[in-house]
Parts: structure tokens; C-alpha cells; sequence
């Protein structure tokens, strides 16, 4: 096995890093040589002069100028052993490092094979015969985005039936159903039903007594029904004569809703008077050949001419055959003579 595999079986066991178990140490180590130093140079700092084999006289400049400068080196003196004490426990405990991994905190070759954890105990890596296979899970997955899928448009098509049925209602004159309460999927419109639509049918839900009718008198039956009709009907043709008084207004106001009706108006006749003598004079007095679409023939494109009756076509033929003739039988004239 490779070197990383065994870090992570170490890891495994150790429910840390080896590497990190060194540091530790490492780091323990520097901060009491820290505390070390700082107890080294507070004790100088507090030492009186005496202890350090100076005599020093208050009342001489000289000698306080001497005792900030023993201070100056005290501190200078410190800091030089930090830096010689750090570098001294970095040299040692790198080479104290790489031996520990190296000999101490490793796996040898032919012992990494057979180790078993505690926690491995008990475990079975065998796979039973029912188990889901990738294929069988692609497969399930399918069926449930299919599932969802067939959700969405049935969720979505009733609403849309129950928004049709609302307007149907409307129409009658009948308040709406209320929807049955479903969870909407994401992106799906759900029509409006608000939109208030007059009910043109409400006349056929006032039943009057047919309802306690019966099949024995049809007629009384019928009679019932259309009387119970009237109403509405009346209150229809009385909202409809003003629109057809006002729609013969418009009409007459407006000529060319009788063009959209299929009528000609009287403009449009006079223009296309004034197109069909315009066409007779330039063909006939200026002798034009116009197409059909009022183009004029030139010399390298000649419109259709006029068309010749089946008569004019049979007395061509018969001109064209008494000349082709009459040539024929001057030659054969003419080789007797010689």
C-alpha cells in the first residue's frame, strides 16, 4: 500500500493526524522555552545593579546613562537567546520529526495488510443478492421523474377543467366551484378564474313549476317552459335594439363597412370604371399591348395576345395547307418541263 494509504489507516486509529501529534509536541516545547527566555530576562530586569557588579550613583549622569544602556543589552541579549534557542529546538525536532514518522509512528510493509481496526469487527462486505444495482436505480429514478412528471400535467389539466367548468357556471348565472386544494408545481400556470363573464343562460335555470311536472301533459309542460322564457327574451331584444340602431348608424356613416360585407361601394365601382376605360383607350387608340395586370410588352417580352376562336385556328391550317401546295405542284411542273 502507498504511503498515504497507511497516513489515513494511522489517522483512522489515532482519530487524528500523526503529523499533527508531533506539532504538538513541537509547539509545547517552544512555548516553555519562550516562558524560559521571558523569566531569564525578568529576572535581569529586576536584579539590582549590585547582583550585575555595577555601581551605579544617582547623583552621576554618567552612571544613568550606564544603566539604560545595561538595559539595552539585557533586552538585546534575550531576544539573541530566543532566536538561538528557537533555532536550536527546529533543528532537533525536525530530525526528531522525520524519525518518528520514519520508526515510531508507522506501519511496516508487511504488517499493513493485517491490520483490523476494532470498530471493522462485525462488518460484512458482501453484497446480498437483492441489492439495487446502478442500473436498477436509473431506472427507479425514471419512474419517479415520470411519476412526477404525469403529476404536474394532471394537476395542471385539472385546473384548467375546473377554470372551464367556473366559466360555464358563470354563465348560468351559478356561483363558482370551489378547486380542490393541491399542491401546484413549480412553473405551471393556473388560468384565471376571475374574470366575470355575463350570464347569458341564466334565463334556462328559472324552471318555474316544471320541475313538479311530469311526462302525462307535454303540452302544459311546453307552455310552462316558454312562458317562464319570456322574460329573459324580452330583456335580450331590449339590450339588442340599441346595438342595431347603432350599428345602421355606423353603417351609414361609414361606407366602407358595406365593402367589408361584400357590397361595392359607390367609390369603388366609380374606380374601377375609370381603370376599364383608361385600359380600352390605351389598347385601342394608342395600340398598347397591356397584360393582365395592366403591364405594357416590349420588344424582349411580348404579353399573350388576344385569343383566336377555333374557327380563326381552322381556316389558319387550311391557308397554310393550299400555300404549302401550290408550291409543292409549281416545283413538280417545272422538273416535267425539263
Amino acid at each position: 500500500m502507498s504511503t498515504n494509504s497507511k497516513m489515513a489507516l494511522l489517522t483512522e486509529h489515532l482519530r487524528h493526524t500523526p503529523v499533527s501529534l508531533l506539532d504538538d509536541i513541537i509547539d509545547s516545547i517552544n512555548k516553555l522555552a519562550w516562558k524560559a527566555v521571558d523569566a531569564v530576562e525578568q529576572g535581569l530586569s529586576t536584579a539590582p545593579p549590585e547582583a550585575l557588579g555595577l555601581n551605579i550613583d544617582p547623583s552621576d549622569p554618567k552612571s544613568v546613562e550606564l544603566e539604560a544602556q545595561v538595559k539595552l543589552e539585557i533586552e538585546a541579549g534575550a531576544h539573541k537567546l530566543e532566536t538561538l534557542l528557537g533555532t536550536t529546538i527546529d533543528k532537533n525536532f525536525d530530525k526528531m520529526e522525520v524519525f518518528a514518522l520514519r520508526s515510531i509512528v508507522a506501519i511496516p510493509d508487511d504488517l499493513e495488510d493485517w491490520i483490523r481496526l476494532p470498530h471493522y469487527e462485525g462488518l460484512n462486505f458482501k453484497h446480498p443478492d437483492d441489492a439495487p444495482t446502478i442500473e436498477t436505480i436509473r431506472l427507479q429514478r425514471a419512474k419517479v421523474q415520470e411519476a412526477q412528471r404525469l403529476n404536474r400535467l394532471l394537476t395542471a389539466e385539472s385546473s384548467k377543467n375546473t377554470a372551464i367548468i367556473n366559466r360555464l357556471r358563470s354563465l348560468r348565472g351559478l356561483p363558482p366551484k370551489s378547486a380542490p386544494e393541491t399542491s401546484k408545481a413549480p412553473g405551471s400556470s393556473e388560468p384565471s378564474t376571475n374574470d366575470t363573464a355575463y350570464p347569458v343562460f341564466a334565463h334556462l335555470e328559472n324552471k318555474a313549476d316544471l320541475a313538479d311536472g311530469t311526462g302525462d301533459t307535454p303540452l302544459s309542460t311546453n307552455a310552462a317552459f316558454v312562458l317562464s322564457q319570456l322574460p329573459a327574451l324580452k330583456s335580450l331584444l331590449a339590450e339588442l335594439k340599441p346595438q342595431e340602431r347603432l350599428l345602421g348608424e355606423r353603417k351609414k356613416a361609414d361606407p366602407n363597412i358595406a365593402e367589408g360585407q361584400g357590397e361595392k361601394t359607390w367609390r369603388k365601382q366609380r374606380v374601377e370604371y375609370i381603370e376599364t376605360q383608361t385600359r380600352r383607350h390605351l389598347e385601342k387608340v394608342v395600340g398598347l399591348e397591356l397584360g393582365k395586370n395592366g403591364e405594357v410588352g416590349d420588344g424582349e417580352w411580348q404579353a399573350e395576345g388576344r385569343k383566336l376562336a377555333k374557327g380563326e385556328v381552322q381556316d389558319l391550317e387550311k391557308m397554310v395547307e393550299m400555300i404549302g401546295g401550290g408550291s409543292s405542284e409549281g416545283k413538280d411542273e417545272k422538273m416535267t418541263d425539263v
